[in-house]
């Protein structure tokens, strides 16, 4: 995809794999690619009055919710910040995106026959979790594609905070225990109180201070319902 987005290639475009030799997680970790699991790229091209690219990972894992979703009816997915799909606690979906000029390339992973074993993390897999068995990647891809097209639109033209909004009802609650996992920093623990215009993390630390995080791993220690 990249090499298309260098040579002129159109908003829209995606590409899927049947199977990946390379794939590639956050912070340049080994993204395990099982067969029959959905592995796809789009690409987006940003133009003037667009909201920050960064809150393109918002869009990608509201589409990814809204896709999935159907197929789950008694166990609904919950989003993690600032863009991970979970079904019961567990990582359903990856997703990276990556620069280019203009051009943002927006990676998903969708486990949908298989979980891979990642040490240290709790993961699974639309069929383990209730999904029809006959459900696979060339069905859901296209469906994906739809979704996002549909939720790119609205952060295009709407308020950014309709996005935003969204993604928020949809995820973790507020009040939720969480731990933040920073590269070459202290980690942070606190509870989660929302996002800010920009989809930075806003938590309340025990000490009763607020702080934005604007990267970093987010590990619910403490869920809560509403």
């Amino acid at each position: 995809m990249l090499e298309r987005a260098r040579a002129g290639a159109a908003e829209g475009l995606w590409i899927q794999a049947e199977r990946q030799s390379g794939g590639r997680g956050r912070l340049g970790r080994t993204w395990e690619s099982p067969s029959g699991n959905l592995f796809a790229s789009t690409l987006v091209r940003l133009r003037a009055g667009d909201p920050p690219a960064s809150t393109l990972a918002f869009v990608a894992a509201l589409a990814v919710y809204d896709t999935v979703a159907p197929y789950l009816a008694d166990k609904a997915p919950q989003l993690k910040w600032p863009n991970d799909v979970l079904v019961e606690g567990k990582k359903l979906c990856g997703m990276l995106l990556e620069r280019y000029e203009d051009a943002v390339i927006v990676g998903i992973g969708i486990n949908i026959a298989a979980a891979p074993d990642i040490p240290g993390r709790e993961v699974t897999c639309l069929h383990d979790a209730g999904a029809p068995k006959s459900l696979d990647a060339a069905m859901l891809v296209g469906e994906l594609a739809q979704k996002f097209q549909h939720i790119c639109d609205e952060w295009r033209n709407k308020p950014i905070s309709n996005t935003l909004d969204k993604w928020q009802r949809n995820a973790h609650k507020t009040g939720t225990e969480i731990k933040i996992s920073r590269e070459g920093a202290n980690h942070l623990t606190g509870t989660f109180i929302g996002i800010d215009i920009n989809g930075s993390l806003k938590i309340r630390t025990n000490d009763g201070a607020v702080q934005v995080i604007h990267a970093g791993d987010v590990e619910i220690v403490r869920n809560i319902e509403e």
